[in-house]
């Protein structure tokens, strides 16, 4: 395989995935904002922004569950999963961008002869998929907490009440469901601050072309054995 040629690098079905959680939590960036009054009236032909929110809330959250069983049944979610390789190369880069160590080479490596990646994605990558994890995982306990009280207390989970009241307790605020607003929104600019970074990253390394297309154009010392 020569250097320069086109392997495939994402489903069909990959490309749909990742990019419906790409509008779904805009979707509810934009409605989030309006619900806080932060916004202008984006969907104020709608009756109800809140119902909406909470539609496309539940609605993504089964997809993130859907999203990530198929990445471990197709085998992809082996290349989430950190290691002491990605460690060493991430510290190497690191050292590299204070100027301190050469630039490590391109770590995402291909097997010409199985048609597989060895290496998928950067191990920064495995940064924002954790990170975009934890914060998906606080967002919809607390949107699930403020929509549904009663329903999250009916079906177990009225722990989180005591948790979110004691520990907003240190910080002041005695009422749970303040709390989990407050936490909500700051999870929420973290978010924001995050697909930022995200989408800048991907579109700089060239990742965001394959999204799209489902092709990547590797270098020679891309291609290598398992």
């Amino acid at each position: 395989m020569a250097e320069g040629e086109t392997v495939q690098r994402h489903s069909l079905f990959l490309r749909i995935s990742h990019w419906i959680d790409f509008i779904a939590p805009f979707m509810l960036i934009i409605t989030g904002l309006e619900i806080s009054g932060l916004y202008g009236n984006t969907f104020a032909f709608f009756n109800n922004v809140h119902n909406l929110h909470i539609y496309i809330g539940g609605f993504w959250l089964a997809w993130v569950v859907f999203h990530v069983y198929y990445l471990i049944v197709a085998g992809e979610f082996k290349h989430f999963i950190p290691n002491m390789w990605g460690v060493k190369f991430i510290w190497a880069e690191a050292k590299a961008w204070l100027g301190r160590g050469p630039k490590p080479e391109e770590p995402v490596t291909y097997d010409a002869e199985k048609k597989k990646y060895v290496r998928k994605v950067d191990p920064g990558s495995w940064i924002d998929f954790w990170i975009f994890a934890l914060l998906t995982l606080v967002l919809g306990v607390t949107g699930i907490m403020m929509g549904f009280p009663e329903f999250t207390k009916k079906v177990g989970f009225s722990f989180l009440f005591d948790l979110f009241g004691g520990v907003g307790a240190w910080f002041g605020v005695n009422n749970a469901l303040v709390f989990a607003r407050i936490v909500h929104r700051f999870s929420l600019y973290l978010f924001i601050m995050l697909l930022i970074i995200h989408i800048y990253s991907m579109a700089i390394l060239g990742y965001l072309k394959p999204m799209i297309t489902g092709k990547q154009v590797l270098k020679a010392h891309q291609l290598k054995k398992e």
